[in-house]
């Protein structure tokens, strides 16, 4: 599934039942069953989660490899080449074969502390300054790399460094229920193309597998981040278990 899709489905949610937000929105207090869809174009709708459930159903959700690869500090693994003899002249020759692309909805990604809301009252929390996604390029063989950076650079517009970083905003806040453990979290969509290259003489070429996993840059006023959603996750016990995915989420801070 393309980038493309992913704007059907946010149209989508948006004629179903979406709030469009006005261009400069007030700051304003959401609930847990709220959920910020960041979509195309700078779009930006708060639709129910019951909403965004339903269409994310429709999508894979992150496999645990694909977390790690997303969450992890990937390096490439380098390997030496082999030593070869050519006796004969031949035209060294690129080819590139191409699995097709796809997108999963990744598992909940902190944007907040995880916080604890007092017996008789709610808090209300933020976005954090802090909280990071980057990008990712895994390849076989080192020396190829910046050879599938500069071509996924020019088949699909995608960079390999992208980085994204919150930083604190109040245009939003999610009201974390009394007794209750709380952060707010992201679940945003990753692009997959993934594939191989070879490279040297037909017969005695180099082949090199990568899988490069991409996002698209959103930007609303002073809430910068990627394509997916933005929501609060809520939960009884420590650790906080992520509410899109298996696994838990970070540590408490009480309110």
């Amino acid at each position: 599934m393309h980038a493309s899709t992913l704007f059907t489905i946010g149209t989508s949610i948006t004629t179903v039942i979406a709030t469009t937000l006005p261009l400069a929105p007030p700051e304003r207090s959401l609930s847990q069953d709220d959920v910020i869809f960041f979509g195309h174009n700078g779009q930006m709708n708060v639709v129910p989660r019951t909403e965004f459930v339903r269409y994310a159903e429709s999508l894979p959700l992150a496999t645990e490899e694909q977390q790690i690869f997303n969450a992890s500090t990937l390096s490439l693994d380098a390997e030496t080449e082999p030593n070869r003899t050519i006796t004969s002249r031949c035209s060294k020759e690129t080819v590139w074969a191409l699995n097709p692309a796809h997108t999963f909805v990744g598992w909940d990604v902190l944007m907040s502390s995880v916080v604890k809301s007092p017996p008789n009252n709610s808090i209300s929390i933020n976005v954090e300054e802090g909280h990071w996604l980057t990008s990712k390029l895994s390849a076989s063989s080192y020396s190829t790399t910046k050879l599938i950076e500069k071509f996924l650079a020019e088949a699909f517009s995608t960079s390999s460094d992208g980085s994204w970083s919150t930083s604190y905003s109040s245009t939003f806040s999610f009201e974390v229920p009394a007794g209750k453990y709380g952060a707010i979290v992201s679940n945003p969509l990753t692009i997959v193309h993934e594939g191989h290259v070879d490279v040297g003489c037909i017969g005695q070429a180099e082949r090199t597998e990568f899988v490069s996993h991409t996002y698209q840059s959103r930007d609303y006023f002073n809430l910068k981040w990627v394509e997916g959603v933005i929501g609060l996750c809520v939960g009884d016990t420590l650790p906080l278990s992520r509410c899109y995915g298996p696994g838990s989420l970070g540590g408490v801070e009480s309110g």
